[in-house]
């Protein structure tokens, strides 16, 4: 509030005038106040106003007992006027700028009433109370925006929501009005009390400015907002990189062939207890006792139950190979070639039976007999022997039979 101190007219000095009474209309010494000038239209800005006594807190200031006998100017200018019957003055044509008024007559005292244009129009009440002269309200429209300075004296439920009353003005509020304090802090709505002292800017239309800011003059014991914390920024994890999955172990077992399920090349094994898996790369080889056939090598059908088996692979997590080779040690079928010392030799000569290594061997008249005669076979001897068998358990009939430099 802007207020400064006045000096009364000598006859409110009197007797008449005590300690706690308001300024009067001057005595009949007095000179006589100017009649209020009547308004000539012109440039320049228009400024009314009213002067009340006593304080217009809590209060309807059109409420208050107007004081009359007192002339208004403009400081610097011959623009004056007298105050009428209700307390108010009209003044026009008042150049731009930075305005004061200066009071004379039963009140006495300069106000500024601040910058206006050309094509402004002001409107302010004016209160003496206690020898001190103040604006209590003022509000302020022109080509730019109007501006409202006053005491709040409505807030919701009696208003509308967002919408509060100052200065016999209802002042509109929405989520682009901006609310701050006379200490540079940022307030909100919810910040406003009646009869706190705001200064609104917006648009004023008939009796209602909507606000594009609001200022509040805040009390002494009013405190300070609650600084809104910094959040803490959440730290980006660091992504984890992926657990490379190991190599499944290299593994070999030998077994009995128990069982086949499937088709080529995707067969299914049981060789002891191990399951084992055939693909298109399984190699087969069909040599018996670490004689190897390479010319029967990869064939998944020469597989039959009871074949003793060599498999060679990868173990997966359930423990089933995936047989990346497997050899016949016995009992192959198809095309067999083998080696050993002769035991069990029975026949004559072409048709002899003998038993390797627990494999009985027969040669016929179609057996190619290679480092010596077939009648120089004998028990011990060791041999090297190829041929034909049809079931995992039969005998091998004898294609080749070589000794000495030939095995």
């Amino acid at each position: 509030m802007r207020k400064l101190l006045i000096v009364l007219a000598a006859a409110c000095l009197a007797a008449a005038c005590s300690k706690n009474s308001a300024p009067t209309a001057p005595s009949n010494s007095s000179p006589a106040a100017a009649a209020p000038a009547a308004p000539v239209p012109g440039s320049g800005a228009t400024i009314t106003g009213s002067i009340q006594s006593g304080s217009a807190s809590g209060q309807s200031v059109r409420g208050i007992k107007g004081i009359t006998g007192v002339t208004v100017t403009i400081v610097g200018t011959s623009i004056t006027t007298g105050v009428d019957g209700s307390g108010r003055f009209t003044l026009m044509n008042v150049p731009a700028g930075n305005v004061q008024l200066q009071f004379s007559g039963a009140v006495s005292g300069t106000l500024t009433v601040g910058t206006v244009g050309a094509s402004d129009t002001v409107d302010l009440v004016i209160t003496v109370s206690g020898g001190t002269i103040a604006i209590e309200t003022e509000v302020q429209n022109g080509s730019a925006q109007a501006q409202l300075e006053g005491k709040i004296d409505a807030l919701p439920p009696t208003t509308a929501a967002m919408t509060f009353s100052a200065a016999g003005r209802t002042v509109v509020t929405n989520s682009s009005t901006q609310f701050v304090d006379d200490q540079g802090h940022t307030r909100s709505f919810a910040d406003l009390k009646v009869g706190m002292r705001v200064h609104v800017k917006g648009s004023l239309s008939g009796t209602t400015l909507t606000a594009t800011m609001v200022t509040l003059q805040l009390p002494d014991d009013m405190p300070p907002p609650t600084p809104t914390p910094t959040p803490t920024p959440t730290p980006t994890p660091t992504p984890t990189p992926p657990t490379p999955t190991p190599e499944p172990p290299d593994v070999t077992i030998t077994g009995t062939l128990t069982s086949i399920s499937g088709t080529i090349p995707n067969l299914t094994l049981k060789v002891g207890t191990t399951t084992v898996h055939t693909t298109s790369e399984t190699e087969v080889e069909t040599g018996e006792n670490g004689v190897k056939d390479e010319g029967n090598g990869n064939s998944l059908s020469a597989l039959a139950v009871g074949q003793s088996l060599r498999v060679e692979g990868k173990r997966n997590t359930d423990m089933s190979i995936n047989a990346e080779s497997i050899d016949i040690l016995s009992g192959a079928i198809g095309t067999v070639q083998m080696s050993g010392s002769i035991s069990g030799l029975a026949g004559t000569c072409p048709a002899l039976t003998f038993v390797i290594n627990g494999t009985t061997i027969k040669t016929s008249t179609t057996t190619s007999f290679k480092g010596s005669m077939c009648s120089a076979l004998k028990n011990g001897a060791k041999v090297s022997v190829k041929g034909t068998r049809t079931t995992p358990t039969g005998p091998i009939m004898a294609t080749t039979v070589s000794t000495g430099e030939d095995n």
